[in-house]
């Protein structure tokens, strides 16, 4: 769920295997893996995570997202995510707050946030079979 299958495998004893208090044996992606991994199989009602995906590359940032992020672990769960990857996260978003400099630039449900266009130019919204739905494009 976690995407630490193949990582679990390489270290001495598996997933039983102590990471240590500051877990200078794995590397920045492994690291906020655990905590991802932690946050998820925690009994909080509420989950924060912040700039959880940025050591990931893009392929492991959507496992993480769709298996982890939205998954059924965090199911009728609060999850508040800060992240620069909004054109992967937002389709699973309620509610949506874009930053500027600091500040609250636009705020609301994702169809709102995205016609500001505060997101960047590359999140546009486009119709497909009644339902909207987000698309990335470059422009």
């Amino acid at each position: 769920m976690a995407a630490l299958t193949k990582n679990s495998a390489i270290l001495e004893y598996g997933d039983q295997t102590e990471i240590g208090e500051k877990a200078i044996t794995l590397s920045g992606e492994q690291k906020q893996r655990v905590s991802i991994a932690c946050a998820v199989y925690s009994q909080a009602d509420t989950i924060i995570l912040d700039y959880c995906l940025s050591a990931s590359d893009a392929h492991t940032a959507k496992h993480l997202y769709k298996h982890c992020l939205t998954g059924e672990f965090l199911q009728d769960r609060t999850v508040t995510l800060v992240t620069h990857h909004a054109n992967l996260c937002i389709k699973g978003a309620e509610y949506v707050v874009a930053l500027t400099d600091s500040k609250v630039a636009a705020a609301g449900k994702p169809q709102v946030v995205v016609a500001t266009i505060m997101l960047g130019d590359e999140v546009v919204l486009s119709s497909s079979d009644d339902e909207d739905t987000l698309t990335t494009t470059t422009m």
